[in-house]
C-alpha cells in the first residue's frame, strides 16, 4: 500500500506506535475514521512496510473518533504483540487481537458495563496497565464518586470486580484539576500501582495493587511542599508576578481552573484582537480530544481588577460529551460575565460544545514567537492541567515593544523602527504530553 493514498493523516485519522508483530521493533498502526479501516506498517529498522490490505475494517463500529469512543493500545493477551482495546459510550468494550498482520475482533464485546454509566462523561478517568502481574494489560478506572474499578483481561474478556478495587472519599475528587495521577510498578512486583499528587498540600499518595485491590498508605509517600496559599491567591482568579526583565505576567490560579471545570468551551469564544483555533481529531492517551487555542489581546471583562487577560495565549484540552447538562449558573463569576457566557452557551448545540478534561492529566507547555525577530515573546512552562494560559499586562507589553525597537530612542511609529506584530500576529508553538503540534 502506498501511504500517499491515505491523504492528510492529521485529519480524521489516529496513529499509534508500538510493537505489533513482536520483533522488539516499534511499528505504526493507523486508523482511518472515514472508512473504518485500520492499517498496519511494520518497521525493520530502516523502512516501514504497509500491508496491501487493511489489518482490519470495522465500519460497523461507526466513527471511533467521534468523541463517543476511547482507544488504547496494549498487549492484552500476553503474546508480546500490541493489541487494540476501545470503549464505546454505550458501555461496551471491544478487543482487537493483533497477530503481526491482522487485527481480529471478538464476535461479542470483551465486556459490557452500562451500569457504570458513560465513562467518557468527564467524571471518569481510565488507565491501561498490568495490574495483576500476568503480563496481560488490564483496565483501571476512577470515578468522581471516589471509587476505583479494576477490570482484568485474560486475552479475550475483561472481568470486573464485584466491589471497587478501592474507595477513597477522604481524598476528595481527584479529577478536580488539582491532582495528577500516574500508573507504574512502584514496588517491583510486576504489578502496576497508582501514584497521585495533590497540588493544594504537596502530598504524594501511593496505592499498591495486589491484582484485586488497591491499598493506600496511612501517610503520604512524600510531601514536596504546598503552593503558598496567601489571601491574594484565594481572593483573585489570577496570579501576577514579574520576571527578571521587569515584565509583569498574569496566570490563572489553581482554584479558578478547578471552578471552571463546569464551564464548556466553544468556537464562538473569541473577540476582536483575540483569535481562536479549534483542532479536531486528535487522540491523547487513547482519548479523542478537542484542542482549543487562543492568542492575541485578551481584554479583561469590564476592566475587572486582577481578572484574566492581557497579551498572551491559552491552550486547552477538552472533550465533547453529548447530553451533558449545561450549567444553569456560574456563581464564581461576576454576574455580568456569567450572564454573557450562559447566554452564549444557550445558543449552541451539544456538538459545538466541548468540556474540560482534567482527568487526562495532560502536560501542556507553549511559546509565543515574535515572527519579526523569530525569538520567543515569552514561554509558558510545562504544567499538568487541562488549560494553560499566560498573558503579559499592558504596561509591560508597551515596555516590550520599546525594548524590541530597532532604534529604542526613537518613537515606535518611525518607519522601520517597530519589530513587534499586531496582537494576533504572534506564532503559537505548543506541546501536549511531549507531542509537538504545528505552529499557529
Amino acid at each position: 500500500m502506498d501511504s500517499d493514498h491515505f491523504g492528510d493523516l492529521l485529519r480524521h485519522h489516529a496513529i499509534w506506535i508500538d510493537d505489533f508483530n513482536g520483533d522488539d521493533k516499534a511499528d505504526v498502526l493507523l486508523y482511518d475514521a472515514d472508512a473504518g479501516n485500520w492499517w498496519l506498517a511494520t518497521c525493520d529498522g530502516q523502512k516501514l512496510t504497509w500491508g496491501a490490505t487493511p489489518a482490519s475494517s470495522v465500519p460497523g463500529f461507526g466513527n471511533l473518533l467521534d468523541g463517543g469512543h476511547a482507544i488504547w493500545i496494549g498487549d492484552f493477551n500476553g503474546d508480546r504483540k500490541a493489541d487494540v482495546l476501545f470503549y464505546a459510550a454505550d458501555g461496551n468494550w471491544w478487543l482487537g487481537i493483533c497477530d503481526g498482520q491482522k487485527l481480529t475482533w471478538g464476535a461479542t464485546p470483551a465486556s459490557s458495563v452500562p451500569g457504570f454509566g458513560n465513562l467518557l462523561d468527564g467524571g471518569h478517568a481510565i488507565w491501561i496497565g498490568d495490574f495483576n502481574g500476568d503480563r496481560k494489560a488490564d483496565v483501571l478506572f476512577y470515578a468522581e464518586d471516589n471509587n476505583w474499578w479494576l477490570g482484568t483481561c485474560d486475552g479475550q474478556k475483561l472481568t470486573w470486580g464485584a466491589t471497587p478495587a478501592s474507595s477513597v472519599p477522604g481524598f476528595g475528587n481527584l479529577l478536580d484539576g488539582g491532582h495528577a495521577i500516574w500508573i507504574g510498578d512502584f514496588t517491583g512486583d510486576r504489578k502496576a500501582d497508582v501514584l497521585f499528587y495533590t497540588a493544594g498540600d504537596g502530598n504524594w499518595w501511593l496505592g499498591i495493587c495486589d491484582g484485586q485491590k488497591l491499598t493506600w498508605g496511612s501517610q503520604p509517600a512524600s510531601n514536596t511542599g504546598a503552593r503558598p496559599q496567601d489571601s491574594s491567591l484565594l481572593r483573585w482568579p489570577t496570579i501576577e508576578y514579574t520576571d527578571s526583565n521587569g515584565y509583569e505576567y498574569v496566570e490563572t490560579a489553581d482554584w479558578w481552573k478547578q471552578a471552571c471545570v463546569v464551564l464548556p468551551c466553544f468556537a464562538a469564544l473569541e473577540w476582536p484582537g483575540y483569535a481562536t483555533k479549534v483542532i479536531e481529531g486528535t487522540i491523547i492517551d487513547g482519548q479523542p480530544v478537542v484542542i482549543q487555542l487562543w492568542k492575541g489581546l485578551c481584554e479583561k471583562f469590564l476592566d475587572l481588577k486582577r481578572f484574566p487577560g492581557g497579551f498572551g495565549a491559552e491552550v486547552g484540552v477538552y472533550r465533547r460529551i453529548p447530553g451533558r447538562v449545561r450549567p444553569a449558573s456560574l456563581p464564581f463569576l461576576p454576574p455580568t460575565v456569567a450572564a454573557f457566557l450562559l447566554g452564549k452557551i444557550a445558543t449552541v448545540s451539544d456538538t459545538e460544545l466541548w468540556w474540560p478534561l482534567p482527568g487526562l492529566g495532560a502536560r501542556i507547555e507553549f511559546s509565543l514567537i515574535n515572527p519579526l525577530t523569530n525569538q520567543a515573546f515569552f514561554n509558558a512552562e510545562a504544567e499538568t492541567t487541562y488549560w494553560l494560559c499566560k498573558w503579559m499586562n499592558g504596561d509591560s507589553y508597551a515596555k516590550y515593544q520599546r525594548d524590541q525597537a530597532r532604534w529604542p530612542w526613537l518613537p515606535l511609529w518611525v518607519p522601520g523602527n517597530s519589530r513587534t506584530p499586531i496582537a494576533v500576529g504572534y506564532s503559537l508553538e505548543f506541546t501536549i504530553n511531549g507531542r509537538s503540534f504545528p505552529r499557529w
